[in-house]
């Protein structure tokens, strides 16, 4: 999903982006080919709908954990455990740390993805898409409806107008906006800007 762009020369711009959005999403619902049901049981875990091969649909998936869910926890763990080690200790080893595990974990999605793959689901991997969408147009409807102008979005990061509010008011509507999500979902901060094209 990408919002379109409104051109201009802007002030007073904040940016939020999802962490490691596909892989928080693949552990928060369990999405896998393990988990993947047959049809709707009780408690499954539904995806928003979507449109695969000129249906639309959703999927459901187990809330039973998933051996890929599970073992890609493990790995989203450690690259946070790292992440936060080289901003400690800022050197080669702890960079290649942090970014190996970055690379592990953003990966994943595509492998899901990837018909030659042991764990090739295009149904998990379309549901996976799906929640993206939804969350970022939740989070672009949502920053809306509180008076922030949106000027762009992508994927995973959205950038909107603060309108000269400080930063710490801005700090409290990421807080808010994290409040709501789900699981590891997570925004954070991407940066202020004083003005951007």
């Amino acid at each position: 999903f990408v919002y379109e762009p409104t051109p201009g020369l802007y002030e007073d711009i904040a940016m939020f982006d999802f962490t490691s959005m596909h892989t928080s999403i693949i552990i928060t619902h369990n999405l896998s080919k393990g988990t993947l049901l047959e049809k709707k049981e009780k408690d499954a875990i539904e995806s928003p709908e979507l449109e695969l091969k000129g249906e639309k649909q959703k999927f459901y998936f187990s809330k039973k954990l998933g051996f890929f869910p599970e073992m890609l926890k493990e790995i989203f763990n450690k690259r946070k455990k790292f992440k936060e080690e080289y901003k400690k200790d800022p050197n080669v080893i702890t960079k290649a740390r942090s970014n190996a595990f970055k690379v592990l974990s953003a990966s994943v999605h595509g492998y899901i993805g990837f018909f030659g793959a042991r764990y090739y689901s295009i149904e998990a991997s379309a549901s996976i898409l799906a929640f993206v969408r939804k969350y970022n147009i939740d989070t672009i409807n949502k920053i809306k409806k509180l008076g922030y102008p949106v000027i762009y979005g992508d994927t995973d990061s959205i950038a909107f107008l603060t309108h000269g509010k400080k930063e710490s008011e801005i700090k409290l509507l990421l807080k808010k906006l994290n409040s709501e999500l789900p699981g590891l979902l997570e925004l954070e901060l991407e940066d202020f800007f004083k003005r951007g094209i």
